[in-house]
């Protein structure tokens, strides 16, 4: 298998995991065909969260994180991977809501933590965020999820960056409005 090229021809009638393995880690697989064997193929938990830790390349990480179901490696991959993009992927697996709020609230990286407000629950984490997050893009997408009233009016009237401030106004509306049609 060493001294020629592996193709996805070659590949598509394989299914033995082991074999799918071997080629995957094979020096002569290349990112399209890694790329093809994550999504085409089954491979054993143990080996997607082999790839999802370890692999060089951050996109084949994120393709493996798709398929991974171990929420204690998506915890582990999400607080402590270098690469944004490899932790956006984790987040959005996530299912622990403690884990969720560790990431909104501390994240070095204001996009990750826009994706974990995003899934947070707790309308007092909402809150905490949406007033004092670092970035406005952040606190946005806290205020749009927001159902405080008086925290939304204290927004709409005091936060520094008029898109946070628009943000408010706009979920005062919108709540106002279903009062109305209720």
């Amino acid at each position: 298998m060493e001294n020629f090229k592996i193709t996805e021809e070659y590949v598509k009638g394989i299914n033995s995991k082991k074999e799918l393995k071997e080629i995957f880690f094979n020096q002569n697989c290349d990112r399209n065909l890694k790329l093809y064997i994550l999504k085409e193929k089954n491979l054993d938990q143990d080996v997607l969260e082999k790839i999802a830790l370890k692999n060089k390349d951050s996109f084949v990480r994120c393709v493996a994180i798709q398929k991974l179901s171990n929420q204690m490696i998506i915890v582990k991959i999400s607080l402590n991977d270098k690469d944004d993009l490899v932790r956006s992927y984790a987040t959005r697996k996530l299912t622990d809501q403690k884990i969720i709020t560790k990431i909104a609230l501390n994240d070095k990286s204001f996009w990750i933590r826009c994706i974990a407000t995003e899934m947070v629950e707790d309308q007092k984490v909402i809150s905490k965020i949406a007033l004092k997050d670092k970035n406005s893009m952040v606190r946005c997408m806290a205020v749009g999820k927001l159902k405080d009233t008086k925290i939304l009016t204290k927004i709409a009237m005091k936060d520094k960056k008029s898109n946070v401030r628009s943000e408010a106004i706009k979920k005062l509306e919108e709540l106002d409005k279903n009062l109305e049609c209720s």
